[in-house]
């Protein structure tokens, strides 16, 4: 097709130095619809081209989403549990046997608060730490469900954990991350400790948060 379109091309500067104007206009038409083929052909080519790398990225962004996540590590973020009303209520007979059991009276409670259904309520993540709730191996760790009456559920797999220093600070290399992927409709979470196991991730089975073993 290229070499006819060369051949009339110059039939056609014939035609008008003869002055066929008629020819002349036929071969611009013929000219035109030839030009506009081979624009369509490449465009096709660059469009089969373009959709070829999206799927590709949407395949490997799919692919690497599970392991996204929607807070890297809420450790440095969590607040002051004695300071809310919540925390308060829902620990109150603990605060209250710290109080009147220990000698030290000294509790300390870190919360951070996640909708980790996306019901509209809002949970809590919980860490105590108190002579009652701690011990050698970490502070006791709760994850809180807030239930649609305004109670919570506690989900928890563990007892405690180890994930904050004596000096009340998050321990080197160590983080709770809350993750994209969804296991029966609640985010993943993973968490990282100082230890021998040093990952580890919590799915819901549809009534409390296990830790994945797989």
């Amino acid at each position: 097709m290229l070499r006819t379109h060369l051949v009339d091309i110059g039939g056609t500067l014939k035609a008008f130095k003869n002055g066929d104007l008629t020819s002349v206009l036929m071969a611009m038409v013929r000219h035109h619809m030839i030009i506009c083929y081979v624009m369509e052909v490449i465009h096709l080519k660059k469009l089969r081209k373009f959709c070829f790398v999206v799927i590709v990225c949407l395949i490997l962004t799919s692919c690497a989403s599970n392991n996204e996540s929607v807070d890297k590590n809420i450790l440095p973020k969590m607040q002051d549990g004695l300071e809310n009303s919540d925390i308060l209520i829902y620990y109150k007979q603990d605060i209250d046997d710290v109080n009147n059991v220990t000698n030290s009276k000294s509790i300390k409670i870190w919360y951070y608060d996640i909708d980790l259904n996306d019901d509209g309520l809002v949970d809590k993540i919980v860490i105590i730490r108190s002579s009652l709730y701690s011990g050698s191996q970490g502070d006791t760790f709760d994850i809180l469900i807030r239930k649609s009456n305004g109670t919570f559920m506690n989900a928890s797999p563990f007892s405690v954990i180890p994930l904050y220093t004596q000096d009340n600070i998050p321990e080197k290399d160590t983080s709770v991350a809350i993750l994209k992927a969804r296991s029966n409709g609640f985010y993943d979470i993973e968490i990282r400790k100082p230890g021998d196991i040093k990952y580890f991730k919590l799915e819901f089975d549809g009534a409390r948060y296990k830790i994945d073993k797989d």
